[in-house]
């Protein structure tokens, strides 16, 4: 699979998958798309009452979200448990070219590097599980708080946003979850719904009108 590193409208990073014209963040800015998306409507309602979060993220690519997860954690001062899972994660030399958070290199690199569960700053215990999510969902005894959905988009793998997919992530998660992900199309709401999740839809990142939130409803 043959990946390109881009810049982006606010200057930082992306990845470019040239076998599939898909890339990983928005055009309109990776690092605003994920602090929209992922920290502000996601983490930061976690963390109102949970200083401790188990978190899933589908799709760990670049590894923009879990950096940016640290960050949050280490100004908050706070901790969580993460696992990413990624069928097809991005190289090591590729992870050494991608410009995030300076401030951060060395613990980027540490998630790229490490091939075991480890902990960053004291505030971060990460596991990367390198499988496709409809095959091995990741667990973890408390159940997940927060999920991540960031698989590539509906339009291109529409297989990865299926009404049984959200019923396999709501089984690993704890009661009064959230899942947030940029994608609002309606077919994906529905599948949501399908599955046990409410769902909100909320205003999206630059370049996108809406983004969802979802939240687990007992059955």
């Amino acid at each position: 699979m043959k990946r390109e590193i881009i810049t982006t409208e606010d200057g930082s990073h992306s990845v470019y998958c040239v076998d599939t014209y898909e890339t990983f963040h928005s055009k309109y800015g990776a690092i605003q798309e994920s602090m929209h998306v992922f920290i502000r409507n996601g983490l930061n309602s976690i963390l109102e009452n949970n200083k401790a979060p188990s978190i899933l993220e589908i799709g760990f690519g670049t590894g923009l979200n879990a950096l940016l997860t640290l960050a949050r954690m280490v100004e908050v001062e706070a901790s969580c448990q993460y696992v990413g899972i990624d069928k097809f994660p991005i190289s090591l030399e590729i992870a050494r070219d991608l410009d995030y958070l300076p401030e951060f290199r060395a613990e980027f690199l540490q998630m790229h590097q490490s091939q075991s569960e480890i902990e960053l700053m004291g505030r971060m215990q990460l596991k990367k599980v390198v499988a496709d999510f409809r095959d091995q969902m990741p667990t973890v005894e408390s159940g997940f708080d927060l999920v991540y959905f960031d698989a590539f988009s509906p339009t291109k793998q529409p297989e990865l946003w299926t009404a049984t997919v959200f019923q396999n992530i709501k089984n690993v998660c704890a009661p009064n979850a959230i899942l947030v992900t940029y994608c609002s199309k309606g077919e994906v709401r529905r599948n949501m719904q399908a599955a046990g999740w409410a769902v909100t839809k909320l205003p999206g990142p630059k370049g996108k009108r809406e983004m969802v939130k979802g939240f687990t409803i007992d059955d």
